[in-house]
């Protein structure tokens, strides 16, 4: 998880604002644990070979209809 916090020193005569931007790298890990993964590794290369119409990329994570395809890493499960 990564947490920005920015706070803004008040210029004279204006408001101050503050932000708060919460991200999340589930997708960043997913996708690094499928490169590793030798069974998902051949599906994203017949995807992108055009051999099967059974997955497709999304921003680079191989999906099988809306569902991403999570290899079978504990920690990786556990997280999500």
């Amino acid at each position: 998880m990564q947490i920005e916090i920015q706070l803004k020193e008040p210029v004279m005569g204006t408001s101050q604002m503050n932000q708060v931007r919460v991200g999340f790298d589930l997708y960043d890990k997913i996708k690094q644990a499928q490169q590793k993964d030798e069974q998902i590794a051949k599906n994203i290369e017949k995807v992108q070979r055009g051999g099967t119409q059974d997955f497709f990329l999304d921003k680079g994570l191989l999906k099988k209809g809306s569902r991403v395809c999570v290899p079978p890493d504990c920690e990786l499960r556990e997280h999500i």
